[in-house]
């Protein structure tokens, strides 16, 4: 074994890009599968026994779409409350993705609204025991924002700012923004906890403001 086997690289670029080269590097790959498939039967486990305060809850607190030199963005706030679950997922390593949806809706015609232009953003929440750190990723971009408080990772949802590709919404009325936990990006072993566990079962949530005003604060 060459020594570039014993040596682990520093920094979040090495957690993502490195892990090759650690020693054992199928030990931790299957240690990690293991942690995965405890966790997704030990959280259904515990679906009877959970308050209504450990639910988890998404809301859009506020939204507005801005267009800029180089095109339109989406600025929106998430209020996300995760479940206790969810958290301690989270700080195993488990990455939590939300996806977020646009749509630029024309004048209802008959009750029924066209979409005339949409885009779909997703941001990613991830823990890296590793280098200790919690990083918030724009998953289009590969923007990250890193913080060393959980907390102060949460609440960088309040402050999300999306740009929106090819956006064209000439003829809106409206927009509607949609968000939810992206279950599909789970790990397979934890996806069937989606379905079955009230702590991981979280309704989408949206958004609804009027095409000629910056920010609405109406839902439907």
């Amino acid at each position: 074994m060459t020594q570039e086997w014993l040596i682990a690289p520093r920094g979040i670029a090495g957690e993502y890009g490195n892990m090759s080269s650690f020693a054992g590097v199928r030990s931790l790959e299957f240690c990690k599968l293991a942690l995965v498939i405890l966790l997704g039967a030990g959280m259904s486990a515990c679906a009877a026994s959970a308050a209504p305060g450990d639910l988890p809850r998404l809301q859009i607190s506020s939204a507005s779409l801005q267009q800029r030199a180089d095109g339109a963005t989406l600025d929106v706030a998430l209020d996300w409350h995760a479940s206790p679950l969810m958290l301690e997922a989270l700080d195993h390593g488990i990455p939590l993705d939300l996806r977020l949806r646009i749509d630029a809706q024309s004048a209802a015609t008959l009750g029924w609204r066209s979409s005339v232009a949409s885009n779909e953003r997703h941001v990613q929440l991830r823990y890296f025991p590793l280098s200790r750190q919690y990083v918030l990723r724009d998953l289009e971009r590969q923007d990250e924002r890193h913080f060393i408080a959980r907390a102060s990772l949460f609440a960088a949802l309040e402050d999300l700012h999306l740009p929106l590709i090819d956006w064209n919404d000439t003829r809106a009325e409206r927009y509607r923004v949609q968000a939810d936990l992206d279950s599909a990006a789970l790990p397979g072993a934890m996806r069937v906890s989606v379905w079955f566990d009230p702590a991981w079962r979280m309704p989408a949530t949206e958004f609804i403001w009027p095409a000629n005003a910056t920010t609405e604060s109406a839902h439907e």
